[in-house]
């Protein structure tokens, strides 16, 4: 018998044995005999507290680690392998980016990248790190990725040389808040493994290569754009050509939040209270002079920050 058809006779037994009521995750299996088997697959190597991977400190032998991109743990592992597969994500079985490292051996630029990248693979959602070595504004990044994103992220670009600098997911917003209207959360990176910063920029409307704009977006003349780690916004002319990004910093990323302005409607351009600046809102009502939102996120959320577009005004403002 060859050894994939008996491991994945093996993998049925257990599934068999386990019962459906079981979550069963495959953790450095082969992929393909676990399809159907598996509620949830590990998608990366080992994630890790150091970028690129290592190994033995022993001289002549550090750059045969330092090389591996696939198996050996790391950061860089993870992402790159995370990245590549995400197109499994809901299709397979849940995918499994490793552990969320958010303890002080990441810079924090690092720590958001790395938990933009969990969070655009809408997988499962692990974290190991003592709640007692972790400040609380590393600690805000794990509370704004609960609950995690309805689904994967539609967009990646595989093309980028290495590991994918742009990936894109489209929300649409919750029963009872429609009239919030569908929107892009995109997270662009500069995975490098040396000191460079580096100045991006993206086409709006976003769509995917090969995709077209639809009408409606053709007609859009201005886009509201809030980048959620900082918590700034820019108002971006469709005339002026691709939005700028300035300043991401080595193996950091920008997630941003991306709208159509509606001239002479209130809008939620951003806040701090969920990474999908959209999908905490669970009801919108609008009313000749005011609009009235309530937010369900299912866990206290203390001195919430919002970003606004407001009938009259020329920028969003933040509202406390």
């Amino acid at each position: 018998v060859p050894r994939l058809a008996a491991l994945e006779r093996l993998l049925a037994t257990i599934r068999e044995a386990a019962g459906d009521a079981t979550f069963v995750l495959a953790c450095g299996a082969p992929i393909g005999p676990c399809i159907g088997h598996v509620d949830a697959m590990r998608a990366s190597a080992d994630t890790a507290e150091h970028w690129r991977p290592k190994g033995p400190d022993v001289w002549g032998t550090r750059w045969f680690f330092a090389r591996d991109e696939t198996n050996l743990p790391g950061a860089r592992n993870m992402v790159r392998s995370t990245m590549a597969r995400l197109f499994m994500q809901g299709a397979l079985w849940i995918n499994d980016p490793d552990c969320l490292i958010l303890r002080p051996d990441f810079s924090l630029h690092e720590a958001q990248a790395l938990a933009t990248v969990a969070t655009l693979s809408a997988g499962s959602l692990i974290f190991s790190d003592s709640v007692e070595e972790v400040d609380s504004k590393r600690i805000a990044i794990l509370k704004a990725m609960l609950p995690p994103l309805p689904h994967v992220a539609q967009y990646v670009n595989l093309l980028a040389p290495g590991i994918p600098d742009t990936v894109a997911i489209e929300l649409q917003p919750t029963a009872g808040a429609e009239t919030v209207g569908s929107w892009h959360v995109v997270g662009v990176f500069n995975w490098t493994d040396g000191s460079e910063v580096v100045d991006r920029s993206i086409e709006l409307p976003f769509v995917a290569p090969g995709a077209f704009v639809t009408p409606a977006e053709a007609e859009v003349a201005e886009w509201h754009v809030f980048e959620f780690w900082s918590g700034t916004y820019k108002r971006h002319s469709s005339a002026a050509g691709r939005c700028p990004l300035p300043g991401i910093q080595p193996r950091g990323c920008q997630l941003l939040a991306v709208r159509p302005v509606r001239p002479g409607r209130p809008q939620l351009v951003g806040s701090d209270i969920h990474v999908s600046c959209g999908l905490e809102v669970a009801r919108w009502e609008e009313f000749p002079s005011a609009v009235e939102i309530t937010f369900g996120v299912c866990r206290a959320v203390e001195a919430p920050r919002l970003c606004l577009s407001l009938p009259g005004s020329s920028r969003a403002g933040r509202a406390p």
